[in-house]
């Protein structure tokens, strides 16, 4: 199975192995994905920005979704979520309390938030 994104930069493709495999037009393999017994669809979004598999397993219908992203920006988003766990946990010690204090907050514009 293979399909193109939206934009015509990505494309993706899908094995009866249950990896989906991401590319950019060069033919450089930017992400592999594993975790299905077998892949029955594979969907980008409208945007581009996020990848939706589906696949079978033992009968039930499961998906998944990665968002393409670079690894600064997973990282900048990782933090955000776990900031205040990072700041309030009581079984941290101070070096994994420290772990996103150099990484940036996203910065709100116009209701929105970005990175």
């Amino acid at each position: 199975m293979v399909i193109f994104s939206p934009d015509g930069n990505l494309l993706a493709t899908a094995g009866s192995d249950g990896t989906v495999r991401l590319w950019n037009l060069s033919g450089q393999e930017l992400a592999e994905f594993k975790g299905f017994d077998e892949v029955k669809s594979i969907a980008f979004s409208r945007n581009s920005q996020q990848l939706v598999v589906a696949g079978y397993a033992d009968k039930l219908w499961q998906a998944k979704q990665w968002q393409i992203e670079n690894l600064d920006e997973l990282f900048v988003r990782g933090c955000q979520w776990v900031r205040d766990y990072l700041k309030n946990g009581s079984n941290l010690n101070q070096r994994k309390r420290e772990l996103c204090d150099n990484v940036p907050e996203p910065v709100a514009n116009g209701g929105e938030q970005s990175l």
